[in-house]
């Protein structure tokens, strides 16, 4: 059995959102959990490969990206691995 719990940062806990945790068997099924179906088709999906693995939404060619979840066995699931990037700031 996997599952993917949901990340929210902790500034959430004082207003008492509960986090979720989804049991999946495909990426498929993954891809349709709520949570993340809601980040819609302005993001795509990369994994860590750290275990557990986090779940990140990435757009802007890969320079804006949030921690969505943590996955405890990404075995089978096709979403590329992240690696962050960062731009350049310009000097002033």
């Amino acid at each position: 059995m996997v599952y993917v719990k949901q990340y929210l940062p902790s500034f959430f806990d004082p207003i008492n959102i509960e986090r979720t945790q989804h049991v999946f068997k495909s990426q498929e099924e993954l891809l349709e959990i709520p949570f993340i179906k809601s980040w819609g088709d302005r993001y795509n999906y990369a994994l860590t490969k750290e275990e557990p693995s986090k779940l990140m939404a990435v757009s802007d060619d890969g320079y804006t990206w949030y921690v969505i979840g943590f996955i405890d066995d990404i075995t089978g699931l096709d979403l590329p691995e992240w690696k962050p990037k960062w731009k350049e700031q310009e000097e002033s």
